[in-house]
């Protein structure tokens, strides 16, 4: 990144002053002159002529001690770092100060986002900054700021069409496995043998709705299964978001189904709101499994729970159920690809036996990590745990 070569136009610089002293040929020492000189205005045009929002703050004092273009342009030649707190977005401001604590501290600060307000327009800034120390003892935090906002408007654009995509899913799965289960369970009735007129034909019908009704809701299953893996198997991409509103959209679709599904939800958080840095989209795929394997497992009239915990430093999300529990033989090997636990649920729904080492795998991959505990006929509670 430019901000890297512009602290180390500054280290050229310390070392050129230096290295004065030692120099004592005037070609030679003229010769190094030029040489700094030509990188000094290089890495300058390259600064000025980006696009990123780049400056220098000098940590003894504080103030900005160097800014290119592109920042003048959107907020003036100011010195004092203070004057652009007041257009972080609130909810922002004790983050971004954490950010540059540490990098005080000497800790590299790769890609986080923040929203500033601009001439009443919020934008948003992918920021990275770095501290370097120069021969003279001098601390100076390098920043680059990208302003993002566009690309988030795309995003935001794609995710819509993706819950789109989604809906469409729920609606598929929804109104073809009626149906075919009301047609499975007419079947069975039509098998009867109080009702049998020509037993041979109506068996071979039977037996073909049977066939039928079962390969079409594998059929489905298969589908939704698929798009799960190849959802997992596309690289993270972190946000930082308030999770204890999305997670309400997500149950609330639950409880607008309790009626049918039979079942109670419930969510609950200690905060109002809670920030943390997910991948969004997988995160939610992990959270439909446990909910979806909840449901699969708890009896109908049973609770499924969902708690939010903020905590100091990570944040505590579990799921629970009052359903028939996992036996104690499968708990060791619950989060193994093709484990022994796999079981259908109570009402025959089919597992493939990889939703628990998936959700384990994305888990760690936030850097998190997932248990649970479970008593038979008493429930199962999922803790997930991810770092801020």
């Amino acid at each position: 990144m430019i901000w890297m070569f512009m602290l180390l136009n500054i280290f050229f610089q310390d070392v050129y002053r230096k290295e004065q002293v030692v120099i004592q040929n005037k070609l030679s020492a003229s010769i190094a002159y030029l040489a700094i000189h030509m990188i000094n205005e290089t890495l300058r045009l390259l600064s000025e002529s980006s696009r990123h929002l780049h400056f220098l703050i000098d940590v003894r004092n504080g103030r900005i001690i160097y800014s290119n273009q592109a920042f003048i342009n959107q907020f003036n030649d100011i010195t004092d770092p203070a004057v652009l707190l007041p257009l972080i977005e609130h909810e922002d401001l004790e983050y971004v100060m954490e950010k540059y604590l540490a990098c005080k501290s000497g800790e590299k600060i790769e890609d986080f986002e923040s929203r500033v307000h601009i001439d009443g327009k919020r934008h948003v800034y992918k920021i990275a900054a770095a501290l370097m120390v120069t021969s003279s003892g001098q601390r100076i935090v390098g920043c680059d700021a990208e302003d993002i906002t566009d690309m988030k408007d795309y995003i935001n654009v794609l995710n819509e069409h993706n819950k789109k995509k989604n809906s469409i899913l729920n609606i598929i799965s929804h109104d073809l496995m009626g149906p075919i289960g009301i047609i499975q369970s007419l079947s069975s009735l039509m098998s009867d043998p109080e009702k049998i007129t020509d037993e041979h034909r109506l068996h071979q019908y039977t037996d073909l709705i049977n066939r039928t009704s079962k390969k079409c809701i594998n059929l489905i299953r298969n589908f939704i299964n698929q798009e799960f893996l190849e959802s997992f198997g596309v690289n993270l991409v972190k946000k930082r978001i308030e999770l204890v509103g999305k997670m309400q959209i997500l149950i609330q679709g639950y409880i607008n189904n309790e009626v049918e599904m039979k079942k109670r939800f419930t969510l609950l958080s200690n905060m109002e709101k809670v920030y943390i840095e997910i991948d969004e989209d997988k995160f939610f795929q992990i959270m439909n499994n446990l909910i979806s394997n909840s449901l699969k497992f708890t009896n109908d009239g049973g609770t499924i729970a969902v708690n939010i915990t903020d905590q100091d430093t990570s944040v505590l999300i579990t799921v629970a159920d009052d359903g028939v529990g996992i036996p104690e033989k499968y708990h060791k090997q619950l989060f193994e690809k093709f484990n022994p636990a796999r079981r259908s649920g109570l009402k025959g729904e089919e597992s493939i036996g990889l939703g628990m080492s998936i959700i384990k795998t994305i888990v760690e991959w936030h850097n998190g990590k997932i248990w649970f505990e479970s008593q038979v006929n008493v429930g199962t509670t999922f803790y997930i745990e991810i770092p801020k």
